[in-house]
């Protein structure tokens, strides 16, 4: 710490000491690091649920698997229903059920519709997406 007393004694006038005292009370931090792409961070507001349908529509199978178990977490709150669903999963979802190669993709994107058919807006979103009819061949 810049003591007042070794202020005086190098001459500095008063602002000075006040401003060296006030930069010796912060810390200088580094850069953040580069977070692993595969881990879903939540957005907020009005983009939260576009994100996570853009992260469940990833091309890297990590993410779309991390995501989808997000969104299965997220399907708990009917406002996340709604935004997704406005967001376009529905679609998605039908997709992933009907003919993704991947097991547990399919196993998710199954997960996340019964938990929105839980919900109001979800089965209104099922019925006018007519979803059964998309994922009836489902292997």
């Amino acid at each position: 710490s810049f003591s007042s007393a070794s202020s005086l004694a190098l001459g500095l006038p008063c602002r000075r000491r006040e401003e060296m005292a006030q930069i010796q009370q912060h810390e200088a931090k580094l850069n953040p690091v580069e977070r692993d792409e595969t881990i879903i961070v939540e957005a907020f507001g009005a983009r939260k649920c576009p994100k996570l349908v853009e992260q469940v529509q990833s091309e890297k199978l990590a993410v779309k698997r991390n995501a989808l178990s997000v969104l299965c977490g997220e399907f708990s709150n009917p406002m996340s229903i709604r935004g997704c669903v406005e967001a376009g999963i529905m679609q998605v979802l039908c997709d992933y059920i009907a003919g993704d190669p991947d097991d547990v993709t399919r196993e998710r994107a199954s997960r996340a519709l019964a938990l929105a058919a839980w919900d109001a807006n979800g089965r209104v979103a099922m019925l006018e997406e007519e979803v059964a009819a998309k994922v009836k061949g489902a292997p």
